[in-house]
């Protein structure tokens, strides 16, 4: 939902341009920037809405971060994705939650 909502807001800001912004460019010289600043607002409403996708991750990786197992919690905190790649999830070696709290046994 929050992929979408990152393209709604960069369709939102391009509306808002074109609609809002764009006749106040009444010169006869302002040919190209009644072109261009729809794009301009489309650009900056996308990367709000980018920015406010992966402050939403962070949170919820580090809400869950007594959850995750040890691999995935040493790889958000050195940010080396080796890591990952090194781990089965699907056949660990060991038990990897407790069974009664679901929390991490690492």
């Amino acid at each position: 939902m929050l992929r979408y909502r990152t393209y709604a807001m960069a369709l939102g800001g391009f509306a808002f341009a074109a609609i809002v912004i764009n006749p106040n460019f009444t010169q006869r010289r302002s040919y190209y920037m009644r072109k261009i600043v729809p794009f301009m607002f489309g650009l900056v409403s996308y990367q709000w809405g980018y920015r406010n996708e992966n402050l939403h991750m962070t949170n919820m990786l580090l809400q869950m971060n007594e959850y995750l197992p040890l691999e995935v919690r040493r790889c958000m905190q050195t940010k080396d994705y080796r890591h990952v790649q090194q781990f089965n999830y699907w056949k660990p070696e060991r038990q990897l939650f407790d069974e009664k709290t679901g929390k991490s046994l690492s």
